[in-house]
């Protein structure tokens, strides 16, 4: 991935928020029995890293959660819609979830905390 997104940083796994805090999302333990916290961790990122002062608006660009031959999860799906919240904290312009199982995969996008059209991503 590291081709197409030049001069931006890209993490699997990633939860961290600055260099000294965890990466949280308010409200996300609640999508979920098994959630003691707000606590998350993203499959991918691409973004600028920030201090700890907290994102520009320009400074984080898509979030990625994959699964493997699995339905949408609910946890994964609040996460995209609050990562891509123009109101929230991080304002990540773009959220995709992508399902891969069955020798196809399937994909859903997000954008300002909602899932869009595919035909809306450059809007």
């Amino acid at each position: 991935m590291e081709g197409q997104f030049e001069g931006w940083d890209i993490y699997c796994e990633y939860n961290r928020r600055g260099p000294r805090f965890p990466k949280e999302l308010g409200g996300i333990v609640e999508c979920e029995e098994r959630k003691t916290t707000d606590r998350i961790l993203t499959d991918i990122i691409v973004h600028h890293k920030t201090n700890e002062a907290g994102p520009k608006d320009e400074d984080n660009l898509l979030v990625i959660e994959l699964k493997n031959d699995n339905g949408e999860d609910v946890c994964d799906r609040r996460k995209l819609e609050l990562f891509t919240d123009p109101e929230g904290y991080y304002k990540y312009q773009l959220g995709l979830y992508i399902n891969v199982g069955n020798h196809e995969f399937t994909k859903t996008c997000y954008k300002n905390g909602t899932q869009i059209a595919e035909n809306q991503l450059g809007a």
